[in-house]
């Protein structure tokens, strides 16, 4: 069967309430949220160790709740930092584009 022989009022594409990749999307987009979240994480986590051990202060000296704001104000700065640099990176990307 060639392009000719396809009746001109064939419809190749899916109908509008049809979207077959949307749950594929969603997951794909989800899957990667997730392992960037956990990333995150891990670094918040790591740096929150290191501003610790900078204090002398043991992990278990402080509370759960302690511990867990001590994470999310690294993970805040985690995000940001990554935010300028994304930023300062497509900026240069954008300025090197013109030349």
């Amino acid at each position: 069967m060639n392009l000719l022989s396809i009746p001109s009022h064939h419809n190749w594409m899916p109908a509008t309430n049809e979207q077959p990749f949307e749950p594929m999307i969603t997951q794909a987009k989800d899957k990667l949220l997730n392992k960037y979240r956990a990333r995150i994480r891990e670094g918040a986590i790591a740096n929150a160790k290191k501003q610790l051990a900078m204090r002398g202060v043991a992990p278990g000296e402080l509370g759960p709740d302690e511990l867990e704001i001590l994470v999310h104000d690294e993970e805040v700065k985690l995000r940001s930092r990554l935010k300028n640099y994304s930023l300062a990176a497509l900026i240069a990307a954008l300025t090197l584009g013109h030349f």
